[in-house]
């Protein structure tokens, strides 16, 4: 993408195509100029993910060989697939939710309880609660309970470092089969105390079921390739040692990176013959620290 940025100040047409917004995005710019790398196969279950493992190293450009052309059918009726027959568990995921939570109401507008979720390391997502108790610092009253936290109290909360406070929580709510308001919050869509009588199950069910089928139909854009669907880390370490690895298979590239051609391959890390770290390596890691080496905390072991 560097290359072309640069090539001819990023008058080119591929590259005007993409930084304008009027079509394209980063993966599809990467099939049409760079490769098009490993493709998934079309499969029914969705927490199995079945790799093809000859990656396309044309690209689109340059045209494919009719084996590259074969194995990128499978993108293509992965996408159709995807769109057949997951936007159907989608739907029902999101029927079941409802028919599970239509029973959530607000009932009341406080329950009066003296419990609530302890929040450690606070965040964006306190605003809109209800405060549990006091806080003070230095003798100064920041925030009364009962109250709603603001944008304006959060910055307080960072401006004076205080990490932890009690909220108020659904999960605490006194009320048996519904919740209250002040356990609730506010309505994310007016920013106001939310309503007695509001039907908060459905709304719940249904913002955890719309992402669903819009991920589903995503697939289809992206031509099933397997960038989009495996999320790998780098993996660092986390103490000083030895490595080991156990059952190896690797291929040497450029730069002596060794990239794994299987898919049981385990990493150790041993200080004074004792075992302190396990990790299961997938077909596709680079390792960039050899066997039998010396490592440190924070080094980077494979990605």
């Amino acid at each position: 993408m560097n290359y072309l940025k640069n090539n001819n100040k990023g008058y080119n047409p591929l590259y005007m195509m993409l930084d304008s917004g009027a079509r394209g995005t980063e993966n599809q710019i990467k099939q049409i100029y760079g490769i098009k790398g490993l493709i998934i196969k079309p499969n029914k279950d969705i927490n199995k993910i079945n790799i093809i493992k000859t990656p396309i190293i044309s690209n689109f450009m340059e045209g494919l060989s009719v084996l590259e052309f074969f194995i990128s059918t499978h993108g293509a009726r992965k996408g159709l697939t995807d769109t057949a027959l997951k936007t159907a568990d989608a739907g029902y995921l999101t029927r079941r939710l409802v028919d599970s939570c239509h029973n959530l109401i607000i009932k009341k507008l406080d329950c009066g309880t003296v419990n609530g979720e302890y929040i450690q390391h606070i965040n964006k997502n306190i605003i809109g609660k209800y405060i549990l108790i006091d806080i003070i610092y230095n003798n100064i009253l920041l925030i009364k309970k009962n109250n709603i936290i603001t944008i304006k109290n959060y910055y307080k909360f960072k401006k004076y470092n205080i990490k932890n406070i009690y909220i108020r929580s659904i999960l605490k709510c006194k009320l048996e089969n519904n919740i209250c308001a002040k356990c609730y919050g506010i309505n994310l869509t007016n920013n106001k105390l939310i309503r007695i009588g509001e039907s908060v199950g459905v709304i719940a069910a249904q913002s955890i079921g719309e992402p669903g089928t819009q991920l589903t139909l995503k697939t289809f854009h992206i031509g099933g390739i397997i960038k989009n669907s495996l999320n790998i880390n780098n993996i660092y370490s986390k103490y000083n040692g030895i490595i080991k690895y156990k059952n190896l298979k690797y291929l040497n590239i450029k730069n002596k990176k060794k990239i794994i051609i299987n898919n049981n391959s385990y990493l150790y890390i041993f200080n004074k013959n004792k075992k302190k770290f396990k990790f299961k390596m997938l077909y596709g890691y680079r390792i960039y620290i050899s066997n039998n080496n010396k490592v440190k905390i924070g080094n980077k072991i494979c990605s």
